[in-house]
């Protein structure tokens, strides 16, 4: 049988299937999560950059929250889903996105929250200089005559 030129032109190509839900997903959160820490670092005091910022906070928590439930819903109908996503290299090394994914977005929370005002830096932190056990700060600049 000989094929033709056009067959091969009107063949649809196959798609490789994107894996369910698990650890392999969650570099999207610590990504989404490092974003808006970023863009609240840098951007922050404009007006663009803070909306910006809230916004990448809060697509980082659906995504961490729709993918752990996910996750979770999926170990729930089949318990050896769980096992097998850390066993292997390559699921073993998965499972390090996760705790990074939920660090990135905890502290992209804390820094957004402060940025934008909706939760207040704890008293006495206005200070960035650290100061030790004598009181004094570990700053090299000597203090000023006043």
């Amino acid at each position: 049988m000989t094929r033709n030129r056009s067959d091969e032109v009107n063949r649809v190509p196959q798609v490789a299937s994107l894996p369910p839900a698990g650890p392999a997903w969650f570099s999207s959160v610590m990504g989404t999560g490092i974003l808006a820490l970023l863009v609240e670092l840098h951007l922050g005091r404009t007006p663009i950059g803070g909306v910006a910022a809230l916004a990448l906070l809060m697509l980082a928590w659906a995504l961490l929250l729709g993918l752990g439930g996910a996750f979770v819903a999926r170990c729930c109908r089949d318990p050896r889903e769980l096992r097998a996503s850390w066993t292997g290299p390559a699921g073993a090394a998965a499972w390090g996105t996760v705790s990074m994914g939920i660090l990135s977005v905890g502290s992209a929370t804390l820094k957004v929250a402060v940025g934008q005002g909706i939760r207040s830096p704890p008293s006495g932190s206005g200070s960035t200089r650290c100061s030790g056990a004598s009181g004094r700060s570990s700053d090299s600049r000597p203090p000023s005559a006043s």
